[in-house]
């Protein structure tokens, strides 16, 4: 996908809940980080990203990355 031409962070006091982003093609998506099990398959270490349609409320696709917390990183030597 494309990079997005503007985006709106939802907060509340202490956490962001979601990003809702607006694509060049004009398809809004609202972005939403998941935290359960079941959608990371059990993985520790995962960080899965949910995109649904603004419009329509319906899932769009989902990413999964590395959750760079649980990377260690071992010295040279």
């Amino acid at each position: 996908m494309t990079v997005a031409l503007t985006s709106i962070q939802l907060r509340c006091r202490s956490k962001l809940q979601g990003i809702i982003k607006e694509y060049p093609n004009g398809k809004k998506l609202l972005e939403v980080r998941c935290k359960d099990k079941w959608c990371a398959e059990r993985g520790a270490g995962v960080v899965v990203l949910h995109y649904f349609n603004v419009g329509s409320g319906e899932l769009d696709h989902t990413k999964k990355y590395r959750d760079p917390k649980n990377v260690s990183v071992r010295p040279k030597g």
